[in-house]
This record gives structure tokens, C-alpha cells and sequence, in this order.
């Protein structure tokens, strides 16, 4: 996982549920440790989407999955891996006729 996403999901984390960076770690879990309702959640959710540019609503399955700030920032880590990764739309290497 890359440890600047890493970092900076702990960090929101720990803004959004005025915790102490230090005190949050891969196996926080957001219920149990943190207090967290679904309200909480959702804001936590959309404060990520805004700071990295992402749309985590397609991934319902990931997002329900999430139990630890751990699993959270794998999700956000395969995300941004997969925007990065992916081929651009529009494009396609089927444009050259002559083979």
C-alpha cells in the first residue's frame, strides 16, 4: 500500500473524528474505537472523495466492507491504483488498418 495514502487517510480520519493522529492505526476500528454512526460516516466518506478526487460510490461492496481504518485506506489504495492504472476511455489501439 502506498504509505502516502496510508498517511494521508489516517489523517482525515483522525480529523474527522477529532482524534489524535498518532492514536489511529490500521486495526481502529471505526464502530467499536471511534464511536462512529452512519452520519459520521458518510461525512468521513465524502471529506476523503473531495481531498483525493475520487468517487467512492462505486464501490458499495468495498465501502460495506469496511470495518478498521486499515480496510479503508486499502480501499481508497486499490481505487486510486485503479484510476491510475486504467486505460482511458475512448481510446483504442484498433485504429491501425494496415495489419
Amino acid at each position: 500500500m502506498d504509505r502516502e495514502v496510508e498517511r494521508t487517510v489516517y489523517d482525515l480520519v483522525a480529523r474527522q473524528f477529532s482524534e489524535n493522529g498518532n492514536s489511529i492505526g490500521a486495526s481502529t476500528r471505526f464502530v467499536e474505537d471511534l464511536g462512529a454512526d452512519s452520519q459520521a460516516v458518510v461525512e468521513m466518506l465524502t471529506a476523503v472523495e473531495t481531498q483525493l478526487g475520487i468517487d467512492l460510490t462505486e464501490e458499495p461492496a468495498g465501502v460495506s466492507n469496511v470495518v478498521t481504518v486499515g480496510d479503508f485506506a486499502r480501499l481508497i489504495d486499490a481505487k486510486l491504483h485503479q484510476l491510475r492504472y486504467s486505460t482511458p476511455q475512448g481510446g483504442s489501439d484498433d485504429d491501425d488498418e494496415d495489419f
